[in-house]
């Protein structure tokens, strides 16, 4: 019972860091705390990182 809990709990954890990470890319988290603030600013850098793959 032990090991199921804590297996809930880290799938748990992973997923809610993929949706920060993705509410922060689409500019739904506030300014103060926000990496990229709005998704252009994704899209641009994602360019520039790679270059052969134009966005």
């Amino acid at each position: 019972m032990k090991i199921k809990l804590i297996k809930l709990f880290l799938r748990l954890a992973i997923s809610l860091s993929f949706l920060s990470a993705v509410a922060d890319r689409f500019g739904m988290w506030p300014a103060e705390i926000s990496v990229w603030g709005n998704w252009q600013n994704f899209v641009d850098y994602s360019a520039v990182i790679n270059p052969w793959m134009p966005a």
